[in-house]
């Protein structure tokens, strides 16, 4: 009942501000710099068929449908020029800020649904976009760490309670603490049966401990994932095929482990083994990097720079100065099917807009 409260209210500040021109106003003179004012990149992750509405249900952040896609594309396409990734970056190297509003679409992890239903949308539009591949994964029918972990929290008998035990049971006895930056799991009760704290949690652990904590989920779930023989993952006929139809690719590291959880060899390899991939299969430069998880520190951005990136991207951001933000730490929007419903459910493009914004950020 919250949840739709929320959603109603949500939905009737949008109406009011869009159909008004107050939103239009807003977005003038709200001072802010170029990059708030004219510059929106979208993230996106995962695009579904209009059957798949329980895969959406089961990563609620990561998904959208393909109707829902094509009608956020065919939206910013009106309200916008949609560019590249380096088109930005050649702009921006020149320090040009055209008094238009532009925008990009990004996608993280290279899921195979990006081919499947994001790409004839974006063929049909002219959109380009940005892919930004955990190359490990790419062929294969294997999950992120990440992902799998997202995945098995969705069992009714596993999450929250079972899940925190297996981890908490499972550091204590290594010694170890989780990562420098969010030690362990809050100690708050309602940010402690928070997934998305207890997924970060994990990820900051060292790789030994992340197998047995996932194969103690897997066995209190009875579901292992690898044995699936479905494929994921895009593989590089796919990518190579989008590469042609005008769809670039960026690195999203190598096994789309937390970047500021690593020792700089570690950071190192992920950084080069995974743009040295994506170049040999594009035989073309690799410039851009998106930071799994969002997470990046001053030591992630000089490595980048050093290994030959030309931008990074993340979510949130704080980075730069206030007229000049930091190439290397590049805000954008995430976008999930209930990014721009209304209280029916459906599409509504006043939430969108508002959403694109900044007006729901902490709402």
């Amino acid at each position: 009942m919250k949840a739709k409260v929320r959603r109603l209210v949500k939905f009737l500040i949008s109406v009011m501000m869009y159909y008004s021109g107050i939103l239009r106003l807003y977005s003038r003179v709200k001072p802010r710099n170029w990059f708030e004012r004219n510059l929106k990149i979208l993230l996106y992750h995962r695009v579904l068929a209009e059957g798949d509405k329980k895969k959406a249900e089961l990563q609620p952040g990561m998904c959208v449908l393909q109707s829902s896609f094509e009608r956020q594309i065919r939206f910013i396409k009106r309200k916008f020029e949609i560019i590249s990734v380096a088109e930005l970056v050649a702009m921006l190297s020149r320090n040009e800020f055209p008094d238009k509003r532009i925008a990009l679409v990004t996608f993280d992890d290279g899921w195979r649904d990006n081919y499947d239903y994001a790409f004839p949308v974006l063929q049909k539009y002219g959109s380009p976009a940005t892919i930004f591949l955990a190359t490990d994964y790419i062929s294969c029918n294997n999950l992120p760490l990440i992902i799998e972990v997202n995945l098995l929290l969705s069992e009714a008998d596993l999450w929250p309670d079972l899940a925190i035990q297996i981890f908490e049971t499972t550091v204590s006895e290594s010694g170890q603490s989780g990562p420098d930056q969010s030690p362990g799991l809050p100690d708050n009760p309602k940010m402690r049966k928070d997934p998305f704290k207890f997924i970060k949690a994990v990820m900051g652990l060292d790789s030994g401990l992340q197998k047995i904590i996932l194969d103690k989920m897997k066995a209190r779930a009875a579901l292992n994932k690898s044995d699936s023989n479905e494929r994921w993952m895009l593989n590089k006929e796919e990518i190579k095929q989008m590469y042609a139809s005008g769809i670039d690719f960026g690195s999203h590291g190598k096994s789309h482990q937390i970047l500021t959880a690593l020792d700089e060899t570690e950071l190192i390899r992920e950084l080069e083994e995974s743009k040295q991939k994506i170049e040999n299969i594009l035989n073309t430069e690799v410039i851009s990097i998106a930071y799994p998880n969002g997470d990046y520190n001053s030591s992630v951005t000089r490595s980048a720079r050093e290994c030959g990136y030309k931008i990074g991207m993340a979510v949130s951001t704080d980075g730069g100065t206030a007229d000049h933000p930091d190439i290397f730490a590049m805000k954008r929007i995430n976008i999930n099917e209930g990014s721009a419903l209304g209280p029916r459910g459906r599409f509504s493009k006043a939430v969108f807009a508002c959403l694109l914004e900044g007006l729901f950020q902490h709402f």
